[in-house]
C-alpha cells in the first residue's frame, strides 16, 4: 500500500499535460457553441467536467473530489452515473441511431454501476474470492 500511496498522492501532471487537457476542453467547447449539434454539446460537457478542473488546479481538483465523494457518496454517484451515460451516448452514436445509442448508454451505465457496487461492497465487507 505505501507505494500505491506514494505514487497517487504524488501525481502531478507535467505543464504539457494540462495545458491538452484545458485546450481539448476549450476546443470542444467552442465547438458546442459554434454547432449546435447534441452529440458536440454533451462531448463538451463531458471534457470540461472531467479535463478542465484537473487541467486548471490538479491537486485542489483531487482533494475536492475525494472529499465530496466521502460527505455526498449518493450525489457523487448520481454524478458519475450522468457521466457515464453520456460519455457511452457519444461513443455509441459512431455506430447507432440517437434513440439506440441513449437506451444502450443508460443500460450500460446501469450495468456498471451495478457491478461497481458490488465490487466495492465486496471489497470493504472483506470477502475474498
Amino acid at each position: 500500500m505505501g507505494q500505491f500511496k506514494q505514487y497517487v498522492e504524488s501525481y502531478d501532471p507535467t505543464p504539457l499535460r494540462r495545458a491538452i487537457q484545458i485546450v481539448v476542453s476549450l476546443i470542444l467547447i467552442v465547438r458546442a457553441v459554434v454547432d449546435h449539434n447534441l452529440e458536440n454539446i454533451v462531448w463538451a460537457v463531458w471534457f470540461a467536467t472531467l479535463m478542465l478542473p484537473s487541467g486548471i488546479a490538479p491537486d485542489a481538483t483531487r482533494r475536492r473530489l475525494d472529499t465530496w465523494e466521502r460527505t455526498h457518496p449518493v450525489l457523487s454517484e448520481s454524478v458519475m452515473f450522468v457521466l457515464m451515460t453520456g460519455g457511452a451516448f457519444v461513443l455509441l452514436r459512431y455506430f447507432f441511431n440517437r434513440p439506440h445509442s441513449i437506451l444502450l448508454a443508460v443500460a450500460l451505465t446501469a450495468i456498471l454501476s451495478i457491478i461497481g457496487a458490488a465490487v466495492r461492497r465486496r471489497r470493504t465487507s472483506g470477502v475474498s474470492g
